[in-house]
């Protein structure tokens, strides 16, 4: 992996919240220059200035300061996610699995004095439970 740092110009905008790009650069990962070349075209179109190797040749050693803008990174595909640990209602089947939180309750607020905890994968395959919609709102618990 690579890091190129794309400058700014004084009559640049941010494309998303409009902001002035004057003094600021941003930075790239990716595997390649022609791949970070690639993804600021992606994200700003023709709206910078110059492509360097380092921040330090970016601002002449530090003549010029500048402030990172944004730092943007093409890497691996992401892995699927891990199966966590979850609450369920001890001995009940068909009941909802919940996110641990902090202390001795759920991510809904619920006591864990009882019940069991166990992974989302045997919750789901044992117990046929299903999610809490107040734990997990938009489903981020990675099921399918």
């Amino acid at each position: 992996m690579i890091t190129q740092v794309f400058t700014f110009g004084y009559g640049h905008t941010c494309p998303y919240t409009g902001d002035s790009l004057a003094d600021q650069y941003a930075t790239v990962v990716a595997p390649d220059k022609e791949q970070c070349r690639a993804l600021m075209l992606a994200v700003f179109g023709r709206q910078w200035a110059f492509q360097y190797d380092s921040v330090e040749h970016a601002t002449k050693g530090g003549r010029y300061p500048m402030t990172e803008h944004v730092r943007l990174t093409i890497g691996p595909p992401l892995a699927p996610p891990a199966d966590p640990d979850v609450w369920m209602a001890a001995a009940r089947r068909g009941l909802d699995y919940h996110r641990i939180a902090a202390g001795n309750v759920t991510g809904c607020g619920r006591s864990m004095r009882t019940g069991v905890v166990g992974k989302r994968s045997e919750a789901v395959a044992d117990r046929e439970a299903g999610r809490c919609r107040r734990c997990w709102p938009d489903g981020e618990d990675g099921a399918s």
